[in-house]
C-alpha cells in the first residue's frame, strides 16, 4: 500500500488498493474534508460507488459486480464538485475526532431548533469569517453536521430524523 500527501494548496492523496492494482486518486473535495478528521482512516479501505464514499470493513474481499444494500460506513456523498458528510459519519465520530465542533449545552434552546431542521445563529461560537462543515454536539455527544457560513449554521440533520411538532 502506498500513500502520498502533499501540503501544497492543492492536496493530493494517492492510494494503492493492493500491490498489483493501479493507484487511484481521491477527489480533492474528499481529501480537503478529511483534513478536519482526527481519526486515522486506512486509505486502502475507502471505496467510491457512484456518488457515495464508504469506509469498508477490514479484510473484506473484492466486491466488483456485487450489489449491496450497505457495506461499511458511509462517509458521505460527492455532489457537484463538493463533499457532503453523512449522518452516519457524524454519529460514528467522537467530539475529539473532528476539528470544527459546535458543542451546545443540553439546556441551549438551539438544540431543539437543530433537531427540527432549522438554521441556527451561532455568533457566540464562531467568528464571521469561519465557514465549512461543523460537527454539532450536545454536551460532547454528536448529533450531526451543519454547514457554517457567516455565523449561520445551515442544518444538515436528516429530514426523516427531524423532531415533528404536534
Amino acid at each position: 500500500m502506498a500513500m502520498s500527501v502533499s501540503t501544497d494548496k492543492k492536496v493530493e492523496l494517492t492510494i494503492c488498493i493492493r500491490k498489483n492494482e493501479k493507484e487511484k486518486r481521491l477527489p480533492d473535495e474528499l481529501t480537503e474534508f478529511l483534513k478536519n478528521v482526527k481519526r486515522k482512516f486506512d486509505s486502502s479501505r475507502i471505496d467510491m460507488r457512484g456518488e457515495n464514499v464508504y469506509y469498508m470493513p477490514e479484510g473484506l474481499p473484492k466486491l466488483n459486480g456485487v450489489r449491496f444494500l450497505r457495506s461499511g460506513l458511509l462517509l458521505g456523498e460527492l455532489k457537484k464538485r463538493r463533499f457532503e458528510p453523512s449522518q452516519a459519519l457524524a454519529m460514528n465520530l467522537k467530539k475529539e475526532e473532528y476539528e470544527n465542533v459546535l458543542d451546545f449545552s443540553v439546556d441551549d434552546e438551539r438544540i431543539i431548533k437543530y433537531l427540527k431542521g432549522e438554521t441556527l445563529e451561532v455568533e457566540d461560537f464562531v467568528s464571521s469569517k469561519e465557514k465549512g462543515w461543523y460537527l454539532v454536539c450536545v454536551d460532547g455527544y454528536p448529533l450531526g453536521f451543519g454547514k457554517l457560513s457567516g455565523q449561520m449554521l445551515k442544518n444538515k440533520y436528516l429530514p426523516g430524523w427531524r423532531w415533528q411538532s404536534s
